[in-house]
């Protein structure tokens, strides 16, 4: 395939992904419960949490995550945190209730005991920290936003993986498409089968081209762009989706300058 032929399947892959995810986005969003909602925007998976103050406002709070790790990521953050769970006690997180007849306050508090004695640095996912806080709740931190939102574990257990495995497959059928890291992988496939792997493959720029939306990856410029490895083949680099990225010609230009 030929530069031009390819920029202009590209093109139609950028229009085709587009129109998808504007089908995506009037899908209804899904109530989760504990004040949380989960719906499509745009290219993104959203979490919203609306909570009160005691102040008696009203505040909404908004989680972003791209489809590979919303897909992928999260529910692998789901099982790691259910099998700690129930290794600490026998039970699933959701089974895990306060017996009758006993002090509802001490039996939390001796829960949280067990809780705080374990290493409970939590999961990293892209911006956020994922940890279990305490009986009943798993707390999103947000890095960059420096605030922390609560869920209960009932919503985070059961019913936000069953609004994923509903959303995945709304994706899949109106997207017409497979999670971002089943298209990096087959790229990666690909390159295997390019000797020497001084040409970049098909799969792998088209791959680089969906993922930097078409564009400069350093300014956004959309004109002269051109396929840039971040660590030069002569240095040990290689035709991965990782290691190759989207710079126009000025900027690529600026880059050689520097290295050089």
């Amino acid at each position: 395939m030929n530069e031009k032929n390819f920029l202009r399947a590209a093109k139609e892959i950028q229009r085709v992904e587009k129109k998808a995810q504007e089908k995506l986005s009037k899908q209804k969003e899904i109530d989760i419960g504990g004040g949380w909602l989960i719906y499509f925007k745009d290219e993104f998976i959203m979490l919203s949490w609306e909570t009160s103050w005691d102040s008696g406002n009203i505040i909404t709070y908004f989680l972003k995550f791209e489809y590979e790790t919303a897909f992928i990521r999260i529910p692998q953050a789901i099982s790691f945190f259910r099998e700690k769970i129930k290794s600490l006690f026998n039970k699933n997180p959701e089974e895990l209730q306060i017996e009758k007849g006993k002090n509802v306050f001490a039996e939390i508090k001796r829960i949280n005991r067990i809780l705080g004695r374990e290493d409970n640095d939590g999961k990293m996912i892209d911006r956020y920290l994922i940890k279990v806080s305490s009986f009943n709740n798993i707390q999103f931190y947000s890095l960059n936003k420096n605030v922390n939102c609560d869920m209960p574990w009932e919503t985070f257990f059961v019913e936000l993986p069953k609004a994923l495995a509903t959303m995945k497959e709304q994706y899949e059928k109106i997207g017409g498409g497979k999670p971002i890291r089943e298209i990096s992988e087959e790229a990666e496939e690909e390159i295997e089968k390019t000797p020497g792997r001084k040409v970049i493959p098909e799969a792998v720029r088209i791959a680089v081209w969906r993922r930097d939306e078409g564009k400069c990856a350093k300014c956004g410029s959309r004109k002269n762009l051109e396929y840039d490895h971040i660590i030069p083949i002569s240095k040990g680099g290689s035709n991965t989706v990782r290691n190759i990225e989207l710079l126009c010609e000025e900027c690529n230009r600026k880059k050689r300058d520097n290295i050089e």
